[in-house]
């Protein structure tokens, strides 16, 4: 059936429209989205400052998490992709909740990170940071901030390669379809 000329036709049809949809709904999630300034210094697995500010200029992906969370889990590999794709305009940083004291988040992230090839800081969140995101409800959050450090968009759950990238070409001005 895969070698039919009219099967491969009518999957093509789909996969354009349903391609056309996502698109569709990504453009609208960035439209409904008010930008909001957001902020932190947090300590990295060395106990080294990182500070949001120092990353202006450049887009930047702040991925909200914990080890404990299957789809955060799911969804890091696709935040690794993506920076390797586009390291020249994008930062990316993983903000860690583990619900269990500083030594022993430390540990654990730093386990995860090492068997996971993480390629981008992790700090430590605490409850201060998490509360300067309007609305927050959940694991995973993540927010692309734009070179300005303006939050241009929030989405929370897991979500697929195709979708994570579609958010931020539609943000940095690209052609979304050339994906």
């Amino acid at each position: 059936i895969a070698d039919n000329d009219e099967f491969k036709a009518a999957l093509e049809s789909i996969q354009s429209k349903l391609h056309e949809k996502m698109l569709e709904e990504c453009r609208e999630e960035i439209a409904n989205t008010q930008a909001f300034p957001f902020d932190f210094t947090l300590p990295d697995l060395d106990g080294n400052d990182v500070k949001l500010a120092d990353l202006k200029g450049k887009f930047v992906i702040v991925d909200v998490w914990g080890t404990w969370c299957p789809p955060c889990k799911k969804e890091i590999p696709h935040f690794i992709q993506l920076l390797n794709e586009n390291k020249d305009e994008l930062v990316m940083v993983g903000i860690n909740y583990e619900g269990v004291g500083t030594e022993e988040a430390v540990a654990k992230i730093r386990t995860f990170v090492d068997e996971n090839g993480i390629n981008y800081p992790c700090v430590i969140g605490d409850e201060e940071t998490q509360q300067l995101i309007p609305d927050f409800q959940g694991y995973p959050t993540t927010l692309f901030i734009d070179p300005t450090g303006a939050v241009r968009l929030k989405i929370v759950g897991y979500h697929p390669y195709e979708k994570l990238a579609t958010y931020l070409s539609l943000l940095q001005g690209k052609d979304p379809a050339a994906l």
